[in-house]
């Protein structure tokens, strides 16, 4: 047995990578000259993932930082600032499922440091000329700037998180107060836009409670005002009861719950496959 597995290995590990795109290969291309100050002057390492998928990453990594260029599916590329640990990236979620921080868009840093500092404009990416449009004023303001980021300046790490944080607060708290509100008024949505919106309150919880930020300024008693109008409009289900029943993550458990008054798609599923609590 052990044999034939050792047989496989060779031929296993000697398959040909599945090759990139061409509008891929030009920006791994444009993205690793561009970027290449990181190599040659701050000792990053290069790497690349994603051939043979809808989304190309080029990672330029130290120890305790990241700096992600993703070209994505949709045609957008995407900077980010990733923190570290001995090299390796974060994990996304917790042992509960709680969403974890993973970094902040590389131009949100260039906007705290320079005011003036204008992004170049997001567009789809259909030629080598637009990624070179887009990226190149990334790579020159984080040449010029990024010292402080690039070093891993945990001050800097820390107060880009809770800038981070207090922002998506303020989406998430947005969003969770249009979605109760379509509840309280007689949700008409499909059921998966009604599990969307029980797994943003989740993401909320989680951004609250455990990720790092100063706390003082945290709208606790508005949050708590609008979950307490989604109780008295909703009743409880019973947790994975229920024949075929979709669920969000065990972390949005406490916001499992149903409108009183169902209506339309809504109506059908939980009669069908949701059971309330006695």
């Amino acid at each position: 047995m052990l044999d034939r597995l050792h047989s496989l290995i060779p031929r296993l590990s000697s398959r040909r990578s599945i090759p990139l795109q061409p509008l891929q290969s030009e920006f791994v291309r444009i993205t690793l000259e561009l970027f290449d100050f990181l190599r040659t002057e701050w000792g990053y390492r290069s790497e690349v993932t994603g051939a043979g998928s809808f989304e190309i990453t080029v990672l330029f990594k130290a120890k305790n930082v990241g700096v992600e260029i993703m070209l994505a599916d949709e045609g957008w590329i995407i900077p980010k600032i990733i923190p570290l640990r001995n090299g390796k990236m974060p994990a996304w979620f917790d042992s509960s499922l709680r969403d974890l921080y993973t970094g902040f868009p590389l131009e949100d840093f260039f906007e705290f440091i320079d005011p003036t500092w204008k992004r170049p404009e997001h567009r789809r990416i259909e030629s080598p000329e637009d990624i070179d449009d887009e990226l190149r004023g990334y790579a020159e303001q984080l040449r010029k700037h990024g010292q402080p980021l690039l070093r891993g300046d945990r001050a800097v790490f820390d107060r880009m998180e809770d800038q981070m944080r207090h922002g998506l607060i303020v989406i998430y708290l947005k969003n969770w107060t249009r979605f109760v509100e379509r509840v309280r008024s007689g949700f008409d949505g499909p059921f998966t836009e009604y599990i969307a919106g029980i797994i943003e309150r989740s993401q909320l919880e989680s951004v609250l409670k455990i990720w790092k930020g100063n706390r003082a300024n945290d709208p606790v008693q508005e949050i708590q005002r609008i979950d307490n109008i989604f109780d008295d409009c909703t009743e409880p289900l019973r947790w994975g009861a229920g024949r075929n029943i979709m669920l969000p993550s065990p972390n949005a458990r406490r916001w499992w719950r149903r409108p009183k008054w169902l209506t339309g798609s809504l109506r059908e599923y939980f009669l069908v496959h949701g059971q309330t609590k006695t």
